[in-house]
């Protein structure tokens, strides 16, 4: 039984949780509704600080927790089979391109700019 890699395990499992849950808004866990990228940012440096607190008393490597969550967070699911940060926002960014080609029309695909462009209306020219 070694406790430093147990410990070691649970705070990535944590930190792996309260990652995804950073980029849920209220207290609907289960809704569709993302936080702004530079927010998620500004909870995960949060993190990092009280972490980087923790190890000056319980001498575990919290740089190899976050390197190992953090890029965990790139896949589209983590090792516990959860949701990351990459399937979420492109989950989101997916439904929002979606709904706004279908229902609206004013989107469409420029091959020219390689990107998504906005429809101009013809009644502006």
């Amino acid at each position: 039984f070694a406790p430093r890699e147990y410990l070691v395990s649970h705070l990535e499992d944590l930190l792996a949780r309260k990652v995804t849950a950073l980029t849920k808004t209220g207290t609907n866990l289960h809704s569709g509704d993302v936080m702004k990228p530079s927010a998620v940012l500004g909870g995960l440096k949060a993190y990092m600080a009280v972490f980087k607190n923790l190890e000056n008393y319980i001498h575990v490597d919290i740089v190899r927790v976050f390197h190992s969550v953090l890029l965990q967070q790139t896949q589209l699911t983590d090792s516990n089979g959860q949701p990351t940060l990459a399937s979420v926002y492109n989950q989101c960014y997916v439904d929002y391109l979606l709904r706004e080609v279908i229902s609206s029309g004013n989107i469409c695909y420029s091959p020219w700019r390689k990107s998504f462009v906005s429809r101009q209306s013809e009644e502006r020219f």
